[in-house]
């Protein structure tokens, strides 16, 4: 009974206190669809000594809505008002940008069907995903193997059951003077997607690149920076490595370093990251919670949400 009336009062105290939605996931540091009240009450203390990463805040950061969103969605064959009606109806509120959804010729019919079923859009643009991986040397790395299990595998099984294609030669118009700057390409494709799609209501973000090296930090951060200053309603989404990435991959000694120098570089708005469990059978990462952990640890140093993936298809995945 003693437990039940002291969780009567911390609830009467946050009422009180009127907790805004954004202050709220602030001190819980948990992503999307998921969030424990354990982890909500350790943090409670420890918040107030973060350091924050003073950035604008996106929309769908500061909305009264929580965010739940859907990764690899349906393909450019299935992007149909019913396909995203079908997500809505399951509780989604908003969807992340891939499985074939990653050009100019396929973003307009998914933003359309957002729009139309009034989910929120992040949009994934292969163009800028190549702009910015090829501003650096020694980019190459974000194709490393992982240490553990495998996410590449994943992304291919969400590709109609095939591999994932290699990216198409970008097909944009740049100057003389763009091509030779890769900052200023990066620059000028943000530009134009925001002038390609801002009217489509459903758009919430850019997704900037998926899970970058130590050296793509600059590049990455100055993306993050050109969007929020051109848009600064619109989410500079970014998903790092998960902590079964190995040190070629994350281009640093430590998991935790990664995270310290992504953080410190890039100034993001949120942390997310991608950790797929679930192996072959009954098989299972050893170091899930740890992900979990240390992620939420470090998104609250800083004073952000932390977002993270929920795995629900089993990809034949295994050790090693």
């Amino acid at each position: 009974m003693s437990e039940r009336n002291a969780s009567q009062d911390l609830g009467r105290s946050l009422l009180e206190q009127k907790l805004s939605r954004l202050r709220f996931i602030r001190l819980i540091g948990t992503g999307v669809g998921i969030s424990f009240m354990p982890a909500f009450l350790a943090g409670l203390g420890g918040a107030s000594s973060a350091q924050t990463i003073t950035t604008a805040i996106p929309t769908i950061l500061s909305g009264e809505e929580y965010p739940i969103g859907l990764w690899s969605p349906p393909p450019p064959t299935e992007t149909t008002e019913e396909r995203y009606q079908e997500i809505a109806a399951a509780g989604f509120n908003f969807v992340v940008g891939g499985n074939g959804i990653q050009d100019d010729s396929t973003n307009r019919a998914a933003l359309a069907a957002a729009t139309a079923t009034k989910l929120k859009f992040l949009l994934t643009d292969r163009t800028l995903r190549k702009n910015i991986r090829d501003s650096t040397a020694g980019a190459n790395v974000a194709g490393a193997h992982h240490g553990g299990a495998t996410p590449s595998l994943l992304r291919q099984t969400f590709t109609n059951g095939k591999p994932r294609p290699k990216p198409r030669p970008s097909t944009s118009r740049t100057t003389p003077e763009a091509a030779s700057d890769p900052r200023e390409n990066v620059r000028l494709r943000i530009k134009r997607l925001l002038n390609l799609y801002a009217g489509y209501p459903a758009l919430v973000g850019l997704n900037l690149y998926d899970e970058p090296s130590r050296d793509l930090f600059g590049i990455v951060g100055y993306a993050r920076e050109v969007l929020q200053g051109l848009a600064p309603n619109e989410l500079p989404y970014v998903n790092v490595w998960p902590s079964y990435a190995s040190n070629s991959a994350l281009g640093t000694s430590t998991y935790e370093e990664y995270l310290r120098l992504y953080l410190s570089e890039v100034a993001p708005p949120l942390l997310c990251f991608d950790h797929f469990p679930l192996l072959e059978g009954t098989e299972i990462t050893s170091d899930s919670f740890y992900n979990w952990a240390v992620t939420r640890r470090y998104a609250l140093q800083a004073g952000i949400p932390s977002w993270v993936f929920i795995q629900s298809a089993d990809f034949g995945g295994g050790r090693g």
